[in-house]
């Protein structure tokens, strides 16, 4: 494999700078400021790692979706001390009608195996989609807009997703032919694909070990899933056994593109769809568990050529990439550049070693600037710094909540979700999601975020979400 070319990185303590060029640096101070400053405050009523077992609470938050114009989380269950205990709720998700309401569960998934342990762990992913055709490519009279919520199955008896129209129930809609699916199969990722050929939304759903296909069926007011999957990974892959655990897809270009391992796949759309890998990056690890490529996301190109993919890469060192998928090289490589060592960068920032590292959990969040023209990406994630004094776990995590920002010509500075107010500083140690408040009464610019990762370790009520108001407040423009 060849080498991968730098972007022509420069690491500050804060600052990673892009080698965009001097014109466009100039360009870039003629902007108004992106991120400001945040003052975070608790938001979810659990508080960290206390004994006792409440209607809302959990080890991990996974997800945060602006839907109907109000905000969901998910959560999991997964290693929590009190699983056996029948008082622990199942997985949630969770709704906030505004900044001054309180969070509600809007569904609990309460199902019981045998053992009598809950049959869902977590929810492992959820998303709004949005259709405009059905699946026979008719036009709909209106669109139609879904939350789709994505869930941990402990139990080996299927792959089951649960999908919310707006302003009404859950509703479970299983993936047909699944019912054999391996212990712990999960949906990762969702995303919706116009078809350039036939002209159908199709809903994609990436899963432990594949990508599974769907449409809107408006007399069942629901997705009608496909039994077989569309993709089933690539023998002696990264997965074990050649199955694919899709974490992200992005459409950009007109095409769509999915992460499996350390690998991005284009899709051929038409009647007979294939995918076909345009880039993979080597992954210094045996783990099985670990993910690989992540937040896969459409950017605007720094030098101006167009559309490229932006994604980040769970390894050691922890890395950043960027991608143009318009280019030809057969291998991939000269379609990549490493934007960013995020491992080399956080050593520097945070005055101690870092290593392995997580970057964008589940996406990166677009935060846009007040001309709405030059959006900045906000990234979570949890990295491992063996040398520093304060950690969580013998694993040496850090236990602080951090995440990137990265502005529209690719600079990078690092940040700190911290509640002041909240002594000891708890161990929120990792940002797995951040979505922007869609709440008109919340200051323009308004963030919410949330996260922690078990890492196999026994723990209970770690989920943490914050919400975070800019200081100085955003004008509007």
């Amino acid at each position: 494999m060849k080498k991968m070319k730098w972007f022509g990185m420069t690491c500050f303590l804060l600052l990673a700078s892009s080698a965009g060029g001097a014109q466009q640096a100039d360009t870039a101070t003629t902007r108004e400021a992106g991120v400001p400053e945040f003052v975070w405050k608790q938001s979810l009523p659990i508080p960290w790692g206390d004994p006792g077992i409440y209607p809302i609470g959990g080890t991990e938050l996974r997800a945060l979706v602006v839907f109907d114009n109000k905000l969901f989380a998910s959560n999991d269950y997964w290693m929590d001390t009190e699983k056996e205990n029948p008082d622990l709720p199942g997985a949630q998700v969770l709704r906030l009608d505004g900044p001054d309401s309180q969070w509600q569960v809007d569904l609990e998934l309460k199902d019981r195996m045998p053992s009598g342990l809950r049959k869902y762990l977590g929810i492992a992913a959820m998303e709004k989609v949005r259709f405009t055709t059905d699946g026979a490519g008719q036009s709909l009279s209106e669109p139609v807009d879904l939350l789709l919520a994505g869930v941990w199955n402990r139990a080996a008896d299927g792959i089951d997703v649960f999908s919310r129209g707006i302003g009404g129930q859950w509703t479970k809609i299983p993936i047909p032919g699944q019912e054999n699916a391996p212990r712990g199969a999960q949906v990762r990722a969702f995303a919706v694909h116009k078809d350039s050929t036939t002209g159908i939304d199709i809903v994609f759903a990436g899963a432990t070990h594949g990508i599974f296909t769907g449409t809107y069926d408006p007399a069942r007011g629901t997705v009608v899933w496909n039994p077989r999957a569309e993709w089933t990974g690539e023998p002696g892959g990264f997965v074990a056994g050649g199955r694919a655990r899709v974490a992200s897809f992005a459409n950009c270009g007109g095409k769509l593109y999915a992460t499996s391992g350390g690998a991005i796949y284009e899709r051929e759309d038409g009647r007979s769809p294939t995918w076909k890998k345009i880039f993979e990056t080597a992954i210094h690890s045996n783990n099985p568990s670990d993910t690989g490529l992540r937040g896969l996301t459409c950017i605007t190109d720094p030098a101006g050529s167009g559309p490229v993919l932006l994604v980040g890469l769970e390894n050691n060192p922890c890395e950043i990439f960027r991608i143009d998928p318009r280019k030809t090289d057969a291998t991939g490589n000269d379609k990549a550049t490493l934007e960013l060592d995020v491992s080399a960068f956080l050593t520097k920032a945070l005055g101690t070693r870092v290593t392995y590292g997580i970057i964008a959990y589940n996406n990166m969040t677009e935060y846009p600037d007040a001309s709405k023209r030059f959006p900045s990406l906000l990234m979570g994630f949890e990295v491992f710094t063996p040398r520093a004094q304060r950690t969580f776990g013998a694993k040496f995590l850090n236990p602080d909540a951090h995440y990137l920002v990265r502005d529209y010509d690719g600079n990078y500075t690092l940040r700190e979700i911290q509640d002041l107010g909240i002594t000891p500083k708890p161990q929120l140690e990792s940002v797995r999601t951040i979505a922007v408040s869609p709440f008109a009464s919340d200051p323009p610019g308004t963030l919410y975020a949330g996260g922690f990762d078990c890492n196999s370790y026994p723990v209970h009520n770690t989920a943490w979400l914050y919400r975070g108001e800019p200081s100085p407040p955003i004008l509007k423009p």
